[in-house]
């Protein structure tokens, strides 16, 4: 997660809560806009705030973000503000499905790592 954090021309904001890491997100630069991508928080209204936050440095720019759709307040957040989806994707496994907390993924950090 450290390379994919600390690239450059990106940024990125957490939440904390006391001593709880609360949620993350960052946002990096792409040949074509911006990526957002982790976005990962305890609840909805976190992953909103991180995402105004990661937004708030391009206006105006085009910025793609994968959202697990099995995540519901994730898929409500992108219809709220108008987003749309430019293409699908199935998740497939080989072998028993790992464990994940999808409830907290409102933005994946890339196809190949989820």
């Amino acid at each position: 997660m450290h390379a994919w954090t600390t690239q450059p021309n990106g940024q990125g904001y957490a939440i904390l809560r006391g001593d709880t890491l609360a949620g993350y997100g960052y946002r990096r630069r792409c040949r074509t806009g911006h990526k957002i991508g982790p976005l990962y928080a305890d609840d909805a209204g976190s992953a909103e705030r991180l995402l105004g936050s990661l937004l708030s440095g391009i206006p105006g720019q085009a910025v793609s973000l994968d959202v697990p759709e099995p995540n519901a307040a994730a898929l409500r957040i992108m219809k709220d503000l108008g987003w749309q989806q430019s293409f699908g994707c199935a998740r497939m496994v080989n072998g028993p499905t790992p464990a994940m907390q999808v409830p907290r993924v409102y933005g994946v950090t890339s196809f190949e790592f989820g």
